[in-house]
């Protein structure tokens, strides 16, 4: 029984299927690669899903209802329908819809509304109808390969929307450098004056380091952090003329330090350098580049030979070949694929993965993955200077690495700034005796001159008291003759009174005055000579006797006092010189007596402790723990997130943001796209269905190549070959709009 509308126009020969089972939807899912042309497709639908076929329907229209026999309860079971307008003319095609709803008529007849899936139905006019589109998102290439290489990861840095979390794992990669590298350090021990041996490199204006004047000179002595000195008998260097030399090790240089006397009070500083560009360690030999010498300098007991700090110049830093230690091969790519997986490839770029180089001391840097040249094949050199613990690690053929530019390399280096300086003990007696030496020695020369000057001084002052003595004797004695001529000058002006007095009275014993005279009687002798004269005569003679005796005593007066004061000044003089001799003297003893406060310091000073000049860094602990051996980190999201981002990308793909062919069937079990404002030009479609049409792609729809839509489980992986695929993701012949 045929059910349907009449029309005369047509005879009633319109074929029906339905079908039960259909998975496929009106806008997200459909069937794609599961057959090859239009007739493979009506069979995949017919073989595949449980149907009733209903012929002889009068014509039937796009999105209508039809009539068919059957149960509702049976019917409504039924979700797909195709029909063929068979009387439609030439060009009559199958039209695959959806039944949207089933009605109840009848117990026998049911109706069906339905609904025209314009993806099947125009499934092949839209595969040859696509031109390039804006594509959002889709299900892209995840490897390629170039000639003569393995597979890489397909570079895809688009931004996605997925949450990863705040909280990073980090995954420990390798160390950057061997160990036979990393066991190697520098001591640069910075004296603010020379030490070499050779007078012309004992430049007192200091040294040149890349033309830039120092005020300090710098030695270089390496030593091995594990195996410690007794390494250091076997050490030997090879200087850029092929000449050996042994190495003086770090213990020799400490005991330098603090006592040889070309060292003490002059080490500013010991840094510990990782690496020193130009110099190179191998096999227990030291090799420099011809910017460095071997120098001997002053030392201890021994000599030291040590390296002395040539000018360099700008070209070594131009020369990756010497001088640079290279890292290891570093293969981050196996240890991506084997954190994460080796499908989405995209994991592998920031922000869901990127590396890390650290010295484990707090200071890191991020490397993003996709940067490198080949991330199978990465390298970092070291990177320092003599002037600073600091040490860059620079990334070869990173960000830069069509440039091949070293200083934008440098620019994206790791810098370790941590200062790594060992203490600098100071022995207490050796520099005290270093920073006193000049004035010890004016102090052994002032007293030798301290104890000419005590002989001199002893025998002036022998001479002075001598003098003074001699002086007085001689004062006294002339102050004696003075008296005793004055008295003789006296008697002389008594006798010549008395002669006076004979002469005028011409009486008298001239005998008895004489007598009177000489026996100190004057006044005997007076009137002896003047009885008989006249009072006037005695009178006068008495009065000039008075006078002259007066001069006679003023005369010896002045003349005893005049020796006295004479006296006074020649012992004054010589308390003078005395003096100034007993002045000198007293600065020679101050001087003696430093000199024993010295040697009192002295003795002091060698039952005191050593002083520490610095402390330095705790380089023990540093050396310990090995703070500073670069490792590589890779860094990702939590487990949970990376599984997120897993199943993100499985479904529908990545982000894409490239105006090119879609992807339509380059996968085994299904093709995500989404496009904006789809690009697709047909005039075999109809218009009302092309924009549906392209309004499902805009939407984002998955194109199964299956019959089990939905199954995420199932294998998805690339159909293309990867030789055929950029380093994008990007088939070439979809960028070529093939």
């Amino acid at each position: 029984m045929t059910i349907g509308v009449y029309n005369n126009q047509f005879t009633p020969e319109t074929q029906i299927y339905i079908l039960k089972g259909v998975e496929c939807d009106a806008m997200n899912n459909t069937y794609w690669g599961v057959y090859e042309d239009k007739e493979s497709q009506l069979q995949f639908f017919l073989n595949n899903f449980e149907h009733k076929v209903f012929n002889d329907f009068t014509y039937q229209r796009v999105n209508g209802v039809v009539n068919i026999e059957g149960d509702f309860d049976e019917i409504r079971k039924y979700n797909y329908m195709i029909y063929k307008n068979r009387k439609a003319g030439a060009g009559s095609k199958w039209i695959y819809c959806f039944i949207t709803q089933v009605g109840y008529v009848s117990d026998s007849v049911c109706s069906i509304s339905f609904e025209t899936d314009v993806i099947q139905t125009w499934r092949f006019e839209i595969e040859d109808s696509f031109l390039p589109s804006y594509i959002a998102y889709e299900h892209r290439d995840r490897w390629y390969k170039y000639p003569n290489q393995s597979l890489m990861p397909a570079l895809n840095t688009q931004p996605e929307n997925i949450e990863l979390g705040t909280e990073m794992i980090s995954y420990e990669v390798d160390k950057l450098f061997d160990d036979t590298i990393n066991d190697w350090c520098f001591a640069v021990v910075t004296l603010t004056e020379s030490a070499s041996k050779n007078q012309t490199d004992r430049n007192p204006k200091g040294s040149l380091i890349l033309g830039t004047p120092t005020p300090l000179y710098y030695y270089i002595f390496p030593f091995n952090i594990k195996t410690g000195d007794g390494f250091y008998n076997d050490l030997t260097c090879i200087d850029s003329g092929g000449k050996s030399h042994s190495i003086t090790n770090l213990s020799d240089v400490y005991g330098a330090i603090t006592q040889t006397s070309k060292w003490v009070n002059k080490c500013a500083n010991i840094s510990v350098v990782q690496n020193i560009n130009g110099i190179k360690i191998e096999n227990g030999q030291v090799k420099i580049d011809n910017h460095f010498k071997v120098e001997l300098c002053y030392g201890g007991s021994t000599e030291i030979e040590t390296y002395y700090i040539m000018p360099l110049q700008h070209p070594t830093f131009q020369n990756m070949n010497y001088g640079y230690e290279k890292s290891n091969k570093l293969d981050i790519l196996s240890m991506l694929k084997t954190l994460i997986d080796d499908k989405e490839s995209k994991l592998f770029w920031y922000p869901f993965c990127y590396s890390m180089v650290t010295t484990n001391n707090g200071a890191f840097k991020f490397y993003k993955n996709e940067l490198w040249k080949k991330l199978d094949s990465v390298y970092f050199t070291m990177v320092s200077s003599i002037s600073s613990s600091k040490v860059d690690y620079m990334p070869l053929d990173y960000k830069y690495y069509s440039l091949n530019n070293f200083l934008a390399s440098l620019s994206e280096s790791f810098e370790d700034s941590y200062e790594i300086n060992l203490p600098i003990v100071s022995d207490y007696t050796a520099s005290l005796m270093q920073s006193s030496r000049n004035s010890m020695n004016v102090g052994l020369n002032n007293t030798i001159r301290s104890n000419e000057a005590n002989m001199a001084i002893a025998s002036a002052t022998g001479n002075a008291m001598s003098s003074i003595a001699s002086r007085q004797n001689n004062t006294n004695i002339s102050n004696s003759l003075e008296q005793q001529l004055n008295q003789l000058n006296n008697q002389s002006a008594m006798n010549d009174l008395a002669l006076k007095n004979v002469m005028l009275q011409g009486g008298g014993s001239l005998a008895g005055i004489i007598g009177n005279g000489l026996t100190g009687n004057i006044g005997g002798m007076v009137s002896s000579g003047l009885s008989g004269t006249t009072n006037i005569m005695g009178a006068t003679f008495q009065n000039d006797y008075a006078n002259q005796i007066t001069m006679n005593n003023v005369n010896t007066q002045n003349n005893i006092a005049r020796n006295n004061a004479n006296l006074n000044t020649s012992v004054t003089n010589i308390q003078n010189a005395l003096r100034n001799q007993t002045t000198k003297y007293m600065a020679q003893t101050n001087i003696q007596n430093a000199i024993d406060t010295y040697n009192a310091r002295l003795r002091d000073a060698r039952a005191t402790a050593d002083t520490i000049v610095t402390g330095g860094t705790d380089a023990i602990r540093y050396f310990d723990i090995g703070l500073y051996i670069p490792w590589i980190y890779i860094l990702t999201p939590q487990y949970e997130y990376i599984q997120k981002a897993k199943q993100v990308f499985s479904v529908r793909g990545y982000a894409t943001n490239l105006v090119e062919l879609p992807n339509l069937h380059t996968r085994k079990s299904w093709n995500y796209i989404q496009t904006v404002k789809c690009n697709i030009v047909s005039h075999d479609i109809d218009v009302v269905d092309l924009e549906r049409i392209k309004q499902c792609f805009d939407n984002g729809i998955t194109l199964w190549h299956t019959k089990d839509i939905a199954n995420y489980t199932l294998n998805n992986d690339e159909l293309t070959d990867p030789s055929q695929v950029d380093k994008y993701g990007s088939i070439l012949s979809h960028k070529k709009g093939d």
